[in-house]
């Protein structure tokens, strides 16, 4: 009798810890699977977080150096050609060419523009005072090169023609018509910095012999 409670016994603590030890093992895999499912699930939104958030064009990074585009808008000032003194407003497109159009390090490209200018001339000959002043409004498109586009301060040069219209407001038309249309070359050279900030110093024909700008690129 005593041998056979002894074997009852033994088998209810061999049930007993083959229970512990099945709960344990199941609980234990729970838990590992619940930190996996947590961290796929945390690794997912991560992913999803970078793949929405916005790209930040504004600083044309070293992903879209080539096939790509920008506006810009600035201000110019002049002298020479059909006024003494001029200044304006200038806007536009810039477009670089893919990578496989470029050659050795350089980026090239072009560009497209408007632009809106007051001008003043004052000039004495002969006795006589030529005073005038004028709206000249011209759109054109440039060649540009950039020597260094992966540099902070990015050098380059352009080249390009433009069409204008002059309105002269003055009677006087010894010198030019009271209304004309213009056509410019200008050529020159250029510093971008930082991406966004550039500047042109231009020297060309008809409209400016010589101008400075400041552009805004975005």
């Amino acid at each position: 009798m005593h041998f056979t409670i002894h074997r009852k016994s033994r088998k209810y603590l061999h049930n007993y810890c083959k229970f512990f030890v099945s709960a344990a093992l199941l609980t234990s895999c729970n838990f590992v699977m619940a930190k996996a499912a947590q961290a796929q699930k945390e690794n997912v939104e991560v992913k999803q977080a970078q793949n929405t958030k916005p790209r930040n064009t504004t600083n044309h990074s070293q992903d879209n150096l080539f096939d790509n585009g920008f506006g810009f808008i600035g201000a110019e000032i002049g002298v020479g050609g059909l006024g003494n003194f001029s200044a304006g407003i200038m806007g536009g497109y810039q477009y670089y060419f893919p990578e496989e159009w470029q050659f050795h390090t350089f980026r090239h490209g072009v560009r497209g523009f408007v632009s809106a200018n007051w001008l003043q001339y004052n000039y004495t000959s002969y006795l006589r005072d030529v005073n005038y002043s004028g709206l000249f409004i011209q759109a054109g498109a440039d060649w540009t090169l950039e020597f260094n586009p992966q540099s902070n301060f990015v050098w380059g040069v352009f080249v390009g023609l433009s069409l204008g219209y002059l309105n002269i407001f003055s009677n006087d038309s010894f010198f030019v018509h009271p209304r004309s249309f213009v056509v410019s070359g200008n050529g020159g050279g250029s510093l971008t910095m930082y991406k966004n900030h550039r500047v042109d110093l231009a020297l060309g024909s008809g409209f400016s012999l010589f101008a400075v700008r400041y552009l805004f690129m975005f």
